[in-house]
């Protein structure tokens, strides 16, 4: 089900910070967390040339799964994607004897949603909403799935749309996380369209990228009584950008910056810093402004010395609603291993049109 958003735009955690544990993902890099954020430590890349050509018929150059069949496009490379995604995150749950109400926070790319979407994808989210009640019903007592079809800022509203449902007391647990992906012949020419795809000439665009990523929330010390390492949400905002890159107005930043400086400024009150930033920028020239306009206002006085600032994008391709679980992912992997050393890390995330969200995080213990 896809449903008008009914969660704070704001959400400060103290006592009763939402827990995420056993992350699970796949993308054109990596099969799971660990070696994920292996590699993009080593630097190294998902981008290969794939089967689509730009007008100047220069292979697009895409962060896709290459163990997918080529000929899978669109909803069918997603639905693989995200039976994949749900059997992992519930593995911890194998051996408990009662089966679990579940409820699935899932973010889906903006062209399957109501406002932004076209019929085809609304179409392919339904599919893919069908697909998650049928893969989860045979292991759990109730299934309640909700679509967020937002694009890359659609983890903050999943994580908080779970919260709210273990703190109601309408599901025992909850899975977060989103899918997406460039590997479709229609994503592709309307993104070429609109000048957006980077194809060795066109400079102002993106690598296309797929995958997902999948959280297990649930209720305070479940984690801990698994054995599992939790990474807990202390705060998320959820704010719109008006001037976004389908206006005409020049970029502000402001949705972005009113996103950070929410997650920020109790650092700032309390003396304490951030030491990471991970966030979606790709190389497109508004996306580059709008962060760099950011992040200084919202950071700049609460970013440790040796801070890292740094974006998915050169190693992975554009996650589009993959971003968010993937960067809480990563982050999870720095805060066990000190790899970038960090106690405390911030998710931006900026959608196409005029979504913007920000993720504070830091380690379970």
């Amino acid at each position: 089900m896809t449903r008008t958003s009914q969660v704070p735009p704001v959400a400060l955690y103290g006592e009763d910070a939402p827990e995420l544990c056993n992350p699970v993902l796949w993308n054109g890099l990596a099969t799971s967390a660990y070696h994920a954020w292996a590699f993009w430590r080593a630097e190294q890349v998902a981008l290969a040339p794939s089967p689509f050509r730009a007008q100047n018929d220069i292979r697009i150059v895409m962060g896709m799964i290459r163990s997918l069949p080529p000929r899978s496009v669109g909803a069918e490379r997603l639905a693989a994607i995200l039976r994949r995604l749900l059997d992992g995150a519930l593995a911890p749950l194998a051996g408990v004897a009662a089966r679990p109400r579940i409820l699935l926070a899932l973010g889906l790319p903006e062209r399957m949603g109501d406002e932004h979407g076209e019929l085809r994808f609304q179409r392919e989210r339904s599919r893919l909403v069908a697909e998650a009640f049928q893969h989860l019903e045979a292991r759990a007592a109730e299934v309640e799935v909700e679509a967020v079809p937002t694009g890359h800022a659609s983890f903050a509203e999943c994580i908080e749309r779970a919260a709210q449902g273990i703190r109601a007391g309408r599901t025992d647990v909850a899975l977060v996380g989103g899918i997406d992906t460039g590997y479709d012949p229609e994503v592709v020419q309307k993104a070429l369209d609109e000048g957006r795809i980077y194809d060795g000439a066109n400079l102002d665009g993106f690598c296309p990228g797929e995958g997902g990523a999948m959280w297990l929330m649930m209720p305070r010390g479940s984690a801990a009584r698994l054995g599992l390492p939790a990474t807990r949400v202390e705060g998320l905002a959820r704010t719109l950008e008006r001037a976004h890159s389908y206006t005409d107005a020049p970029c502000r930043a402001e949705g972005l910056t009113a996103a950070a400086n929410a997650l920020t400024m109790p650092l700032r009150k309390s003396g304490r810093t951030l030491d990471l930033w991970l966030h979606d920028v790709t190389s497109e020239v508004y996306r580059v402004h709008e962060m760099n306009l950011a992040w200084p206002r919202a950071a700049h006085d609460v970013m440790s010395p040796k801070g890292t600032i740094q974006s998915l994008h050169p190693a992975f391709g554009d996650l589009g609603a993959a971003f968010g679980a993937t960067a809480a992912a990563l982050a999870a992997e720095a805060f066990s291993r000190g790899d970038p050393a960090t106690e405390r890390c911030i998710i931006t995330a900026s959608s196409p049109h005029e979504q913007r969200a920000a993720i504070l995080l830091r380690p379970g213990r």
